[in-house]
């Protein structure tokens, strides 16, 4: 009688357990905000990933190396470099600091261009973690969000390393394998980054999405990626139709006729500024070699 007794409270006692670790877990369980959908949901439908395009955008122009404000890297880098004259008087500004040439590693504005770039490279990664395992969005749709969210990070990679020279490469979301990233080399970095690039140019297309030419597409790329092929000292080729107008970027090119064997013709791309010669190989056709001037001194 005891012992049936003791097996009567025990088995009370376990589905006691049990309903308070139920209970529990459907007490800590909550509903997303009103205002808020979940990361999965979000690349479900075509206008919420382009609205989380949207904010990776939103964030470059107001808080980014590209931002062209004073926290920009046109401005930092001027002052850095003499071609600006900073004004700041107050000791604690990270402007006056690279103006004075003093670098130390707490400066304000290289901490807060760094963290911005990250931050903007994290959410990158999502987009494009979000578009791979999407189940809902068309194949034209995943093609083109990834194809600019994969220049983005390589253009703010680009830069990050031209300024810093070797920096952490990231690709995931996973903050266990991003906590323990250290400094990529410069070969293994250039060629990440060149790979991302040749990726970007082959899903981005060819026509601006917006008649105000704002978003990347497939030329913006190209420019990029000669000049990820001119670090890496490789020649690129391009093959354009004689005779013909193409708009790269915000540059009309005007295709050379046959009797011109070489001319040099600038191309200008943000801070990126590179010259390409146009070599006839058959009639009405040319490839495009960017030049290598660093080489030839």
């Amino acid at each position: 009688m005891k012992t049936k007794i003791k097996y009567i409270i025990a088995a009370g006692f376990a589905a006691s357990s049990l309903l308070m670790n139920f209970s529990c877990e459907k007490f800590i369980e909550t509903d997303f905000p009103s205002n808020q959908i979940s990361s999965q949901l979000v690349f479900e439908d075509e206008q919420t990933a382009e609205a989380a395009l949207a904010g990776l955008y939103s964030g470059m122009w107001t808080n980014s190396m590209f931002s062209g404000g004073i926290d920009g890297m046109g401005a930092l880098l001027g002052t850095y470099t003499d071609d600006l004259t900073c004004v700041y008087t107050s000791s604690s500004n990270g402007a006056l600091d690279l103006f004075n040439n003093q670098q130390i590693p707490t400066n304000t504005a290289v901490t807060s261009l760094w963290t911005y770039a990250y931050q903007q490279i994290y959410i990158a990664n999502s987009i494009i973690e979000g578009v791979n395992n999407s189940k809902s969005l068309s194949v034209a749709a995943k093609d083109r969000i990834r194809g600019e969210a994969l220049f983005v990070r390589s253009l703010i990679y680009l830069n990050l390393y031209g300024i810093f020279d070797e920096i952490p490469y990231a690709d995931t979301t996973d903050y266990l394998v991003n906590s323990q990233l250290s400094r990529m080399p410069k070969d293994a970095l250039l060629l990440r980054i060149e790979t991302d690039l040749s990726e970007a140019v082959n899903l981005l297309p060819a026509s601006y999405r917006n008649v105000e030419r704002i978003y990347p597409n497939k030329f913006a790329g190209y420019m990029a990626l000669a000049k990820m092929k001119m670090l890496l000292k490789n020649g690129m080729r391009l093959k354009f139709s004689a005779g013909r107008s193409y708009r790269v970027l915000n540059t009309r090119i005007k295709m050379i006729s046959q009797r011109f064997s070489r001319k040099m013709v600038p191309i200008f791309f943000g801070s990126l500024s590179l010259k390409i010669t146009m070599t006839p190989q058959r009639k009405h056709r040319y490839i495009i070699l960017p030049e290598l001037p660093h080489l030839s001194h």
